[in-house]
């Protein structure tokens, strides 16, 4: 196992029931932590989303961020929590 990261996680989500657990699922998968969550805007049913993410290993990071094609839930990316 790695060293340890903190990481922001923004995702573009369809505004509906079940789509923000979607990602939830899938960040626990992954042996994340969710510490926080903003919700930056809602508009025309696309809702944007940022975690802040504790994972285990730092090698958890490619598995956990996605291109849109291979997520159930929209666009993703990340950044470093300095």
């Amino acid at each position: 196992m790695g060293e340890s990261a903190n990481v922001l996680v923004r995702v573009w989500l369809p505004d509906r029931p079940g789509a923000l657990g979607l990602v939830a699922s899938r960040i626990g998968a992954v042996r994340g932590d969710i510490v926080g969550i903003d919700v930056l805007e809602r508009d025309q049913g696309i809702v944007i989303d940022e975690f802040a993410v504790r994972l285990a290993d730092l090698d958890l990071i490619p598995v956990l961020v996605v291109s849109r094609s291979g997520s159930a839930s929209g666009r993703s990316s990340s950044r470093w929590l300095g």
